[in-house]
């Protein structure tokens, strides 16, 4: 510690809060500290800029402590802001004591930030958030209200959780509309709380959720606590498949509804023999793009090699965009030897078949077709940007190899050289010719290119952890 520093408690005793907020940049941390704990002692609200400052800037967890306690001490609504950002400081201590604050401040965006933190990692910060949503009393409800609508998806979540132990008729109809909330999570977690707190007025709107594929199981579960029962033939249809009544599931296979034919098809019990061939018959003879693509999902979880062809068979019938899904499904097949020799002759044909083929031997990763990949480099665009995808995808040296050289020469046009890059970009973590390559090429250096170096640039942000 220096023999001379700025006296605090003199200072303090003369209530100079213009020389304690400039004894928060001293050099030394316990001073730093000593003047914020200082500051929170006098409770002017002229130090809130200051305390601010070192609440989120200071590289002492020990000062970033002091200024979210002083900050609470003082009062001032401006101070809230800052206390939910430090909630999420790396210091548990830190986090501790802005919560302890925000407690005090109160209000929807302390409320907010509060609930949050609930399940922060630390136990100390745990136990003071609990006590600090306590200390809010009855002024929290107006607060969960707000997150429960404003909030980003954990919060709304938990604000729910909360509203349901707060209780009380006022909650009744935001958690009503909450069931509505665009996220998935929050409308499993609103309708539980209903269902706990017994609200029969939550069964209605519970219904429209039994056709939600991600929100189904949980509301026939609480449904069955409010002692619903299916009253139209829609909802017994729902309630059923909810239920994975095998023979609801399969007659709704052939329902002219398309939600119910894909509920149906997620429902299926694949350890069932049946349902391979259920589905293949789905894959076969059904018009609709999203419930052929449920039936390939689910068949490919069954392994069933005669699943294949029918799958294969749907390659060139889907559009392009559903490519990714068939080769995601195509990769749980656990002899890939029949599905490379249907594709691989269709690499040397013309059109589209072409273009689909190399991008799924590319999705398939399958070296097999390396050589007539290879073939192809220097095609006209924009098949031969769509062959490097494929050969950077299966990560043959050879591939590689000519990949690199590509990217590397300033002869190559500009947009070539940057497709080369892209098929490359996720080897940078494992090959250091590559890591070298992109290197090079985002310093610049002597490149003419501004399209290259932006893209070297951006792999190398995106890598440079690895």
């Amino acid at each position: 510690m220096p023999l001379f520093g700025p006296n605090i408690w003199w200072l303090k005793t003369r209530s100079n809060v213009k020389g304690l907020s400039k004894a928060l940049s001293h050099k030394n941390y316990e001073i730093r500290a000593k003047a914020a704990d200082a500051l929170g002692d006098l409770g002017d609200k002229a130090a809130v800029e200051s305390l601010r400052s070192a609440l989120l800037y200071d590289s002492e967890g020990r000062v970033r402590q002091a200024a979210a306690y002083a900050l609470g001490d003082i009062g001032a609504e401006e101070a809230i802001s800052p206390l939910c950002r430090a909630i999420e400081d790396q210091d548990n201590y830190v986090r501790s004591a802005a919560a302890m604050s925000l407690g005090k401040l109160g209000g929807p965006q302390a409320v907010a930030a509060l609930i949050k933190a609930q399940g922060d990692t630390a136990e100390n910060v745990r136990k003071t958030v609990t006590n600090a949503l306590n200390k809010l009393g009855p002024t929290i409800v107006d607060g969960l209200m707000t997150t429960l609508k404003e909030g980003d998806v954990k919060a709304r979540s938990l604000a729910a959780v909360a509203l349901g132990k707060q209780g009380g008729e006022q909650i009744v109809e935001p958690l009503l509309a909450a069931l509505k909330d665009d996220s998935a999570d929050v409308r499993n977690a609103v309708a539980t709380v209903l269902g706990t707190l017994g609200e029969t007025r939550a069964i209605t709107p519970l219904t429209e959720l039994i056709s939600d594929s991600q929100c189904r199981d949980t509301a026939v579960t609480v449904l069955g606590k409010l002692g619903w029962q299916p009253d139209t033939e829609e909802h017994t249809i729902w309630y059923k498949i909810a239920k994975k009544d095998w023979d609801q599931c399969v007659a709704a296979l052939k329902h002219d509804d398309t939600r119910i034919r894909r509920a149906a098809i997620e429902a299926l019990d694949l350890q069932k023999t049946e349902a391979t061939d259920l589905l293949i018959e789905v894959i076969n003879s059904d018009t609709n793009p999203q419930v052929v693509l449920a039936a390939i999902k689910a068949v490919a979880e069954t392994g069933h090699a005669r699943a294949v062809q029918p799958i294969l068979n749907k390659l060139f019938v889907l559009d392009s965009q559903y490519l990714s899904t068939i080769g995601a499904a195509l990769r749980k097949f656990t002899d890939q030897t029949p599905i490379v020799d249907f594709l691989i002759p269709l690499v040397k044909q013309n059109g589209d078949k072409q273009a689909r083929a190399i991008r799924l031997l590319g999705e398939l990763g399958a070296q097999q077709a390396e050589d007539d990949l290879l073939s192809l480099l220097g095609s006209p665009p924009p098949l031969d940007a769509i062959v490097m995808y494929a050969l950077g995808d299966i990560g043959g040296e050879r591939s590689l190899e000519r990949l690199v050289a590509i990217a590397e020469s300033q002869e190559n046009w500009e947009d070539r050289r940057v497709a080369a890059l892209k098929a490359l970009a996720h080897h940078v973590p494992k090959d250091r010719r590559v890591a070298r390559l992109v290197e090079a090429l985002a310093m610049g250096g002597g490149e003419w290119s501004s399209k290259v170096v932006s893209e070297a640039r951006q792999i190398d942000r995106v890598y440079r952890r690895f």
